[in-house]
């Protein structure tokens, strides 16, 4: 266990990790080349999908207040987008996967947006 982890958020890592990878990988097999929106980027889950959208060749669009965007750059995200301030469905109009940890109107909007949905 790594030593800047509490025992509660070493548990929590792997099936963070698997919904990610199970929702990216097995659902929508992501594509080099992809543009994959999500949501919650900065969130337990979505934190790992950009890494992990990155790592398939995706360009990885993150939904997260301004104050991730650094965060979330640093993890490969290719465009940011703060919710707060922008329409992510005004400002998206050619994505091929979203991962929506969200639900709700975020998923009903999402799908004027993308072309298949993971999550």
């Amino acid at each position: 266990m790594p030593a800047n982890l509490d025992h509660v958020q070493a548990a929590a890592l792997p099936l963070a990790a698997l919904t990610a990878h199970q929702a990216l990988v097995d659902t929508a097999d992501v594509q080099p080349g992809q543009r994959v929106l999500i949501h919650a980027a900065a969130g337990g889950v979505g934190h790992l999908a950009v890494q992990i959208a990155k790592a398939r060749g995706a360009h990885v669009i993150g939904t997260a207040s301004a104050a991730k965007h650094d965060l979330l750059r640093e993890l490969g995200a290719d465009e940011l987008i703060d919710y707060r301030t922008t329409d992510f469905a005004e400002a998206l109009d050619d994505v091929d996967v979203v991962l929506d940890t969200l639900a709700g109107e975020v998923r009903t909007r999402s799908w004027t947006s993308c072309g298949r949905a993971a999550g």
